[in-house]
């Protein structure tokens, strides 16, 4: 059964379609035992099936699904969806290709 609505503030940045990034707000219905992981699927499945991001594991090996939750970096596979209003933002803007999509090979790059 559904907790009480949240708003989920949602990082986005498509580069054919954005000058810059910005931040989308949804209402999600946050059950016990959510994962990150699983606001995202909701917000892609039932609300905006636009939103990119890596969930391929669901089981915190391959750590592919990093983003930052409330300002700090979490797997999004094993971090439980806290029952508040959230922000979440990719790992990094460095080699992002859209949303919460990255280019893995510039992760470890230094600094601009």
């Amino acid at each position: 059964m559904a907790d009480t609505t949240y708003t989920v503030r949602v990082a986005r940045f498509d580069p054919e379609r954005d000058a810059a990034p910005h931040y989308d707000s949804y209402p999600v219905p946050i059950q016990e035992g959510w994962s990150i992981l699983n606001v995202l699927t909701y917000i892609y499945e039932e609300l905006d099936p636009t939103v990119a991001f890596y969930g391929p594991c669901r089981i915190g090996k391959c750590v592919a699904c990093h983003v930052k939750v409330n300002g700090k970096t979490r797997l999004a596979c094993t971090e439980l969806a806290s029952p508040q209003e959230m922000t979440l933002d990719p790992m990094t803007q460095r080699g992002l290709i859209r949303d919460f999509v990255i280019d893995r090979s510039r992760v470890h790059e230094p600094e601009e």
